[in-house]
């Protein structure tokens, strides 16, 4: 055992090969005194120094049981994985999940929409191995997928495939077209005793006029499934499900002792996930926090998480797993029980860490998200709570590039420049001890709104049709940017090259750097911070439309002393 668990360290880098001999006599193997038997319990291990009072050449590891977290702890278990995984097994999860409706599992039977905005469904039958249209409830399970980089063949439903499709058989002959992961998917359903399974790519109609309205309904799609079958380890529709089609990799190193066999446990379940490729991807993230079930099929092992906790196949209990929730929402928030208690800025700045193919899915990818809450009243424009509409607009685009297509005072507005650049929009978050006013007011314009007319009528400003439909009315106070520069604290950086060649250029023709007041802050305690006018910068042009370019903050002050005029801003 102690040969086995050194080894694990020099694997890790945590002991130098060639240290082991000359500190073998100062190094003692501390392990937790527990009953092992072939397929239950843990051993815990970890080296300590006799000559250090603290030293440990173990580094910390956050361990499967709560007991034991915060320790320098490495974990061994009893051999419990196979190359392919036991869908009988991973079934009765699912079973226990959907049968206890009345104990720990009673929110899992609660829907997350009032509503009901679906009364049929079209699902893959398992069974007959076709497309099939469903009166709701009907019990199935959704898949949640990458489908991969745009060159792969993906096998989609159109229009004219519609009645083909829905024959009895009809994927069965066109099996070979049928991507790994869905095959996949349609085994785990049959192991499960589930009929039915939603597939995106075959159950909407993609050349469809209304596909848009489908998207709308996605968080929907995603509640009423018994459970969500989730490749997260897949990079593409073609990967397939680890330990379905493809034998896991199982690589953990192993020991026997006695007719025990022993293996090292895997690394925590927050850091996989965290770094698997279905994470990082937008379109997965609504579909990830509506859904009520999941069974994440990861490279080693299968996981099963509901509202009551999760499941790990590598190991022998089921727990509440709350350092494994604190680590996956490092990348993924998770959903309150109300509307109500929905943050919705909070979730485009986790939303906006994604990554996405294309800049024309950035709106469709939330839709389902803005869809659920318009339900209760909410209104958006843009992608943005008209009654937040000022927190909206206050948000960091430091290291960010504008997305063309989209209004500039939108977080739509604006992107990561690579998928690999971990800058994302962050809003502005007040002070504790002190208290936000509004200096500004805004008007967003409808079809019928008076406002509208007047702007078009409006010859100055040339709105063209597209133009109108982004632009925000203010009624602010604007000072010169030049003014104000030196005093500037800004939350952007303004040398880098998103906003300083605008300041370079400030001149008439190519528009001129002026700074919106957005809120001043009030002291609700004696303190000796100064307080600030939280602004937005904008590029006006020769028309009299303005750009956002960034925001900062100027001490109240100084802004007071400033020549600021009180003056419409038309916003685009």
């Amino acid at each position: 055992m102690c040969s086995f668990f050194v080894s694990l360290l020099v694997i890790r880098g945590q002991i130098k090969e060639d240290d082991i001999s000359a500190s073998e006599k100062d190094l003692v193997v501390q392990f937790n005194k527990v009953a092992l038997s072939d397929s239950h319990g843990a051993v815990f291990l970890r080296v300590i120094d006799r000559q250090a009072s603290q030293a440990s050449y173990s580094n910390t590891w956050p361990d499967y049981i709560e007991a034991a977290a915060g320790r320098e702890w490495i974990t061994v278990l009893p051999e419990r994985l196979t190359p392919y995984c036991n869908i009988k097994g991973l079934s009765l999860w699912v079973r226990k999940c959907l049968e206890d409706p009345h104990d720990s599992h009673f929110d899992c039977a609660k829907s997350r929409f009032t509503t009901r905005t679906l009364d049929t469904l079209r699902l893959i039958d398992v069974k007959a191995m076709c497309l099939k249209s469903k009166q709701l409830p009907t019990k199935y399970a959704a898949l949640s997928y990458v489908w991969g980089p745009s060159h792969l063949t993906q096998l989609k439903l159109h229009q004219t495939e519609v009645e083909a499709m829905s024959k009895r058989n009809a994927l069965r002959r066109r099996w070979d077209e049928v991507p790994a992961t869905i095959r996949d998917a349609m085994e785990v359903c049959i192991g499960c005793g589930i009929r039915y399974l939603w597939v995106d790519a075959l159950c909407l109609i993609q050349d469809a006029p209304d596909l848009p309205r489908h998207l709308d309904k996605m968080t929907e799609i995603y509640d009423t499934a018994v459970m969500t079958i989730v490749a997260a380890c897949a990079d593409s529709s073609w990967t397939g499900l680890s330990g379905v089609s493809i034998a896991r990799p199982m690589s953990q190193h192993r020991v026997s002792i006695g007719n025990i066999a022993l293996m090292e446990a895997l690394p925590p379940l927050g850091a996989e996930l965290k770094n698997a490729r279905w994470t990082q991807r937008g379109w997965t993230f609504q579909e990830q926090i509506f859904s009520r079930r999941c069974l994440f099929f990861l490279e080693n092992r299968v996981v099963f998480q509901c509202k009551d906790g999760w499941i790990d196949e590598s190991i022998d209990c089921d727990y509440s797993g709350r350092i494994l929730k604190q680590a996956i929402t490092l990348t993924r928030m998770s959903l309150p029980a109300s509307r109500d208690e929905f943050d919705f800025l909070c979730f485009v700045e986790c939303f906006c860490r994604l990554e996405l193919t294309y800049d024309s899915d950035t709106l469709k990818a939330c839709t389902g998200v803005i869809a659920w809450l318009e339900q209760k009243g909410t209104q958006f424009f843009w992608a943005t709570p008209t009654d937040r509409i000022l927190d909206g607009l206050d948000f960091e685009t430091k290291g960010l590039e504008r997305r063309p297509g989209y209004p500039s005072w939108s977080w739509l507005g604006w992107r990561r420049p690579h998928a690999q650049d971990k800058s994302s929009q962050e809003f502005f978050s007040s002070r504790k001890h002190v208290e936000i006013k509004d200096l500004c007011k805004i008007s967003i314009l409808s079809p019928n709104n008076d406002l509208k007319r007047e702007a078009a009528d409006f010859e100055t400003l040339q709105l063209s049709a597209n133009d109108l439909d982004k632009l925000l009315i203010m009624e602010a106070s604007v000072a010169e940017f030049s003014e104000l520069e030196g005093a500037l604290l800004c939350r952007d950086d303004l040398e880098h090259s998103d906003i300083r060649p605008h300041l370079v250029h400030n001149d008439d023709e190519a528009g001129k750097i002026e700074l919106v007041g957005l809120t001043q802050e009030f002291e609700l305690m004696i303190t000796p911070d100064p307080l600030y006018v939280n602004c937005l910068i904008i590029k006006t042009d020769v028309r009299g439309l303005s750009e956002r370019i960034g925001v900062a903050r100027v001490e109240l002050s100084k802004w007071l002393t400033a020549e600021a005029n009180d003056r419409v801003v038309y916003l685009i």
